[in-house]
């Protein structure tokens, strides 16, 4: 029953019924830990933490959350668990503002990953780090985590995580002030998330969408909408080729 509870966890996740979501999450909590499954207490406890952080959202209690699952997962020693937990807990630090923490327990992650041959999601958490070092204005560390994550999605495409890669360009580019650049890749963006039905989590939305706006403001809506087209026409190549020239102009 506690499985059955877990599953419509992640089904109202997915239908991004916080409420619903929580509730069977709980539910699930409960019976893991009444039979004393651990690992089944453990992904209970990432879904709470995943409602947390990507649904109501809570940031207190999604870090509270997070790090909780992170300790259970050091508890059972499974890298797999560690590396789903880390990367987790790396993004609940990011959306805190806890650059520090959030850059190594991405790495932590990423490594964990790749030893795993999981290539593209040791990817996802170089993106990421990515993101992090530009927000700091280390762009250094931002191409070199960038050159890591497409290294990676060459072994495995998967495309979610090639679409998020392409939005970390996109928000460097943006915050270079290459504005052309960023909204082409914008474009490209949309048009490869629809023909490779790649969702993506409410929180990258928020992210991207402050980028978005100053891209509009910038250039005026009919120079964006030539640009969005452009974008769309692109490949996969092509768009990496666009988001280096951002990095070298």
């Amino acid at each position: 029953m506690a499985l059955g509870y877990q599953y419509l966890g992640i089904c109202f996740g997915r239908r991004n019924d916080a409420r619903k979501a929580r509730e069977h999450y709980l539910k699930a909590l409960e019976l893991f830990k009444a039979a004393g499954d651990r690992r089944g207490l453990l992904r209970a406890t990432v879904g709470l933490a995943y409602v947390a952080g990507e649904l109501e959202p809570d940031p207190a209690e999604a870090r509270r959350l997070s790090e909780a699952a992170l300790v259970q997962a050091r508890d059972l020693g499974e890298a797999e668990y560690i590396a789903v937990t880390a990367g987790n807990f790396a993004e609940v630090c990011r959306a805190d503002g806890d650059w520090a923490a959030a850059l190594r327990f991405g790495a932590e992650s990423a490594k964990l990953y790749a030893a795993g041959e999981r290539w593209a999601r040791a990817a996802a958490q170089y993106s990421a780090m990515a993101h992090t070092h530009a927000v700091r204005g280390e762009y250094q560390g931002a191409f070199e985590c960038m050159a890591s994550a497409w290294e990676l999605l060459q072994r495995q495409p998967v495309a979610v995580h090639v679409a998020w890669y392409f939005e970390v360009w996109f928000m460097i580019a943006a915050t270079l002030e290459r504005w052309e650049t960023a909204a082409t890749l914008y474009g490209f963006i949309g048009h490869y998330r629809d023909a490779n039905d790649a969702g993506r989590l409410q929180g990258v939305l928020t992210r991207i969408s402050t980028h978005v706006e100053r891209v509009f403001s910038e250039l005026g809506r009919s120079r964006v909408e030539e640009l969005l087209h452009a974008g769309e026409r692109l490949t996969v190549e092509e768009a990496q080729s666009l988001s280096l020239s951002a990095a070298r102009a």
